[in-house]
């Protein structure tokens, strides 16, 4: 996790991208933004608050060297001159430019900010990030003339959401260094991520914990539903919740031996993680920021095909099996449950 307590803002370069594929033109910014402590405050908290819930980590890639990723070595060369902040920051910007070939990428500003101080694993290094504002908003600005209120509608940027933004950290520079993203915006993430930045998140507990959350979730819907009931399936997911609630440590023998519901399931569980690409994932770190951030796809949900759902508290479900019943009704032809209580709230 990263500590910004006693990080602060070196250097600052801000220019304006357009869209490629609409023809409009990047504005360059001929020097860097000077800036008060004021100015230094709003910008900093606005760059790094989302990246104080990052946990996902990230390295640059490419598929023939890492030496032609061309954002490792803007940075690279940063990282070797802060001098040449300005000038990687106009590279970064056309680079930008190049991957808007679709209409729908919106034009804003991208900032690219020399951070000193940041501590990351018992280690304080430099950063640098890189940011785009995309989002307009209305505000309004009220001025006193000839002992009146004047009031004026004005668009802007508001310093609460970045939209998108990165910090790459000084450190395992020959893997890729180390890199934290974010995006706010879900309609082109394969432009920032992917196109843009080129990188792939690095495989640790916290990246298993949420495969492993996300196998778990597909497994109980196409697996366990269809062998048993959705009953059973919100047991089995009720059950995997609680055993990454209550256990430091995920161990692959032991999680299958204490939950899968027959041999038949537990072997399919092993074709589901060849799947899931974590056949060499026998132990890991459970990590409860991950677990925190996959759990949604753990849902106490039956759906049936009469439209009709039925939510079921994943806590202690096996307490609320004497409230519900699962039945047929031959006169109907039809399957059907029975839920008992007390009162309705």
């Amino acid at each position: 996790m990263l500590d910004f307590s006693d990080a602060r803002i070196a250097l600052l370069a801000t220019h304006r991208v357009g869209n490629k594929s609409k023809k409009e033109a990047n504005f360059i910014s001929t020097e860097l933004i000077e800036m008060d402590g004021v100015l230094e405050d709003v910008m900093f908290r606005f760059f790094v608050k989302p990246l104080k819930k990052a946990y996902d980590k990230y390295q640059f890639t490419h598929h023939a060297d890492l030496s032609h990723n061309e954002l490792f070595q803007y940075c690279q060369a940063i990282f070797n001159d802060q001098s040449v902040l300005h000038e990687q920051s106009i590279h970064m910007l056309n680079h930008l430019y190049e991957q808007a070939d679709h209409p729908n990428i919106k034009t804003g500003e991208l900032y690219v900010a020399f951070f000193r101080d940041i501590l990351y694993e018992d280690e304080m290094l430099n950063g640098i990030g890189i940011f785009k504002t995309e989002k307009r908003s209305k505000f309004l600005r009220i001025n006193e003339q000839n002992q009146a209120l004047k009031i004026e509608a004005h668009e802007g940027i508001l310093a609460e959401k970045m939209d998108k933004g990165c910090i790459i950290l000084n450190t395992e520079e020959g893997d890729g260094y180390r890199i934290f993203s974010y995006d706010n915006n879900n309609y082109d993430t394969l432009y920032w991520s992917q196109r843009f930045l080129n990188v792939v998140q690095i495989a640790d507990d916290h990246f298993h914990t949420k495969q492993y959350v996300d196998l778990c979730s597909a497994f109980s819907e196409s697996v366990i539903a269809p062998l048993q009931d959705q009953s059973k399936k919100i047991d089995f997911i009720s059950r995997s919740a609680e055993y990454f609630n209550n256990h430091d440590i995920f161990d692959v023998d032991e999680f299958t031996t204490e939950l899968m519901p027959s041999p038949q399931a537990r072997d399919q569980f092993e074709d589901w993680r060849t799947d899931f690409g974590l056949e060499e994932v026998q132990q890991f770190n459970i990590s409860k920021a991950g677990y925190r951030e996959a759990k949604k796809a753990f849902k106490g949900l039956i759906q049936l095909d009469t439209e009709i759902e039925i939510k079921i508290s994943l806590k202690n479900p096996e307490e609320k099996e004497q409230f519900i019943e699962r039945g047929f009704d031959a006169e109907k032809g039809m399957n059907f449950y029975k839920v008992y209580f007390n009162e309705e709230y």
